[in-house]
């Protein structure tokens, strides 16, 4: 039987605390897009991110509920 893929909760925020679930390689993905993009960000990488957000929604798994 194949081994399900493993799910992760992941702080969007922490005040007010804000999680969400998400895949663990997503987890790395974000947890690295986040330390890389902390000292600048280029308005080419968010225009990239939010076209990739608009080709890929329909697709996306819903994986449980949000903690707000």
């Amino acid at each position: 039987m194949k081994k399900g893929r493993s799910i992760q909760r992941h702080h969007v925020r922490y005040e007010p605390e804000w999680t969400v679930a998400i895949y663990k390689g997503e987890h790395e993905c974000l947890t690295k897009l986040h330390l890389y993009s902390k000292k600048s960000l280029s308005q080419g990488l968010i225009t990239a991110l939010l076209q990739f957000v608009q080709d890929n929604y329909q697709r996306a798994t819903e994986l449980g509920e949000e903690k707000k």
